[in-house]
């Protein structure tokens, strides 16, 4: 886990599957004052970003990207992940929420 408390800034979380599995990975990311590149939920003026993919071996991808979005500059945000590693495809979805164009 890790946590921030900052003038501004942001976070960008990548994975990059070197091994011979398939890798999975939960991304949790809380945050004030952040905005998310893809989906979270808002409760309390706390934004919640909770990403799960699997990428299988010999790729990479971009998870999620957070940037200010507080003018006054005050950010906080704190970060948790978890991984699997499998020789079988996952039988789940492979990206939520899925990837995409706004």
């Amino acid at each position: 886990m890790g946590r921030a408390n900052t003038d501004g800034g942001s976070l960008m979380a990548f994975l990059e599957n070197r091994s011979s599995l398939h890798c999975t990975v939960q991304l949790t990311i809380e945050g004030r004052g952040v905005i998310f590149s893809r989906s979270a939920a808002v409760q309390e003026a706390t934004m919640t970003s909770i990403t799960c993919d699997s990428l299988p071996p010999g790729y990479g991808q971009i998870l999620q990207v957070m940037q200010s979005n507080n003018e006054a500059g005050q950010v906080s945000y704190r970060w948790s992940h978890k991984f699997r590693m499998s020789t079988a495809v996952p039988g789940w979805e492979l990206h939520k929420p899925l990837l995409g164009l706004k």
